[in-house]
């Protein structure tokens, strides 16, 4: 009779073994599949802003947990990275549309800003490259020295 009782308790106790591995295995499942779902919603919400601080706050995603996917997971990394280019692009046309918008409003810095970093007869001088591959092959011509000289007495 305490036999029976013993054998009987030692087969609940496999099956409960094989119960908690079977839940186990279950639970990593939905963590994966968790997890999977929010990568994928942190890659998205990097295309639209590429600060990763923000995206973190947005989704409730930690930064940490955030890199420590990056350097666990390359896929990942890949393209959360590819991602980031794609936002920084984003918000990158954005403001020379809001920059150019403003030009057409009529407002002055915005226009000066345009033309001291994109044309060259208002190019402020500490945008231009120095020692360049480019300008020791073409050095200053003495009217463009002159009107540097003249840009920097500004």
């Amino acid at each position: 009779m305490v036999a029976k009782k013993i054998s009987k308790k030692r087969e609940s106790g496999n099956q409960k073994s094989k119960k908690s591995s079977l839940t186990k295995e279950k639970m990593q499942k939905r963590v994966e599949e968790r997890q999977k779902k929010e990568k994928e919603l942190i890659i998205e919400e990097l295309k639209k802003n590429p600060i990763v601080t923000a995206v973190c706050q947005k989704t409730g995603i930690g930064q940490s947990t955030f890199y420590r996917w990056q350097t666990e997971d390359m896929a990942f990394k890949l393209a959360s990275e590819a991602a980031i280019k794609e936002g920084n692009s984003l918000v990158n046309d954005l403001a020379k549309s809001m920059l150019i918008g403003k030009i057409k409003n009529g407002e002055d810095k915005p226009m000066f800003y345009w033309l001291d970093r994109r044309h060259p007869e208002f190019m402020d001088p500490k945008f231009i490259p120095s020692q360049s591959e480019s300008n020791k092959k073409n050095p200053l011509t003495p009217e463009r020295r002159k009107q540097i000289l003249e840009n920097l007495k500004r």
